[in-house]
């Protein structure tokens, strides 16, 4: 009952939402993150947020901290899932999120 009263708040004050993509080289762009130790029965969480964007300008550079995102286009897909194995560390949730975000059937 709480998330359909959620959705209908966000409908009566977002009337016009929109999702809105942007024309650009259309490269797939995922964004993982994994949550360490936050469900019970020492689980982690992950997530997903898979879009299209632009082609970075070199595949196999980093962009530099200050230089600016993607155009985030409205979203394809977006993943949450709670892993079953307990895992040891933070950055182990990391790899084990990237793993399931790569596995999700497109």
């Amino acid at each position: 009952m709480q998330a359909i009263t959620k959705l209908l708040n966000y409908c009566v004050t977002n009337p016009n939402a929109v999702v809105r993509y942007q024309a650009s080289d259309m490269v797939l762009h995922v964004e993982s993150d994994a949550f360490y130790l936050s469900v019970s029965k020492a689980r982690s969480q992950t997530a997903g947020f898979f879009y299209m964007s632009d082609r970075p300008t070199d595949p196999k550079k980093a962009s530099a901290p200050n230089s600016p995102p993607p155009i985030y286009n409205g979203p394809i897909s977006i993943s949450c899932h709670i892993m079953k194995e307990v895992l040891s560390s933070a950055a182990e949730a990391g790899l084990a999120g990237l793993f399931h975000n790569k596995k999700m059937p497109g």
